[in-house]
């Protein structure tokens, strides 16, 4: 039996601002998400120590471009759930604290240092995303016994954010 209610607060870094990027997918699932899984699977729950291990969002929305990229793109297209997930799969993320650093939409990035930080961040890929059907509620136990007893899963309802985004 599991409670009802499990408040992960304590392993969520603090709070970032996505700026006037089209970035809010990249925060939500790099930044939040994977940060509180690890935080969580290694009972990180101080300040300093949640916002050196972050992960970096600018560093996952604007990697999906490899060494291709313009600043345009990096400033105006946005994200996908689908396409988060899937570069989550294959390419992993980065910690914040690890160069490049300053990857928003105004600057771009090094492409030997994004090269080296490539290879860093394949090992925190995420194994696998499920697309779970909204009307069926039988996996609901599983559900509840991932987040209360792993450090494996997250569940994002399909939201509109982004001007439009899913």
């Amino acid at each position: 039996v599991y409670p009802d209610s499990y408040d992960l607060t304590k392993y969520m870094p603090p709070i970032g601002d996505q700026g006037r990027s089209g970035s809010c997918v990249a925060w939500t699932l790099s930044y939040y998400s994977m940060s509180m899984l690890y935080n969580k699977h290694f009972s990180i729950a101080d300040k300093t120590a949640k916002m050196a291990l972050a992960f970096d969002p600018y560093y996952f929305y604007n990697s999906r471009f490899g060494n291709n990229y313009s600043i345009k793109q990096l400033c105006e297209s946005g994200m996908t759930w689908s396409e988060a997930f899937n570069h989550a799969e294959e390419t992993g993320n980065k910690r914040q604290a690890l160069p490049p650093h300053d990857l928003n939409c105004q600057y771009g990035y090094d492409k030997e240092e994004f090269r080296e930080t490539f290879y860093n961040s394949l090992r925190y890929k995420i194994r696998a995303a499920f697309y779970l059907d909204p009307e069926d509620y039988t996996y609901i136990d599983d559900i509840k016994f991932e987040i209360y007893n792993t450090s494996t899963a997250f569940i994002v309802r399909r939201i509109n954010c982004c001007d439009g985004v899913q």
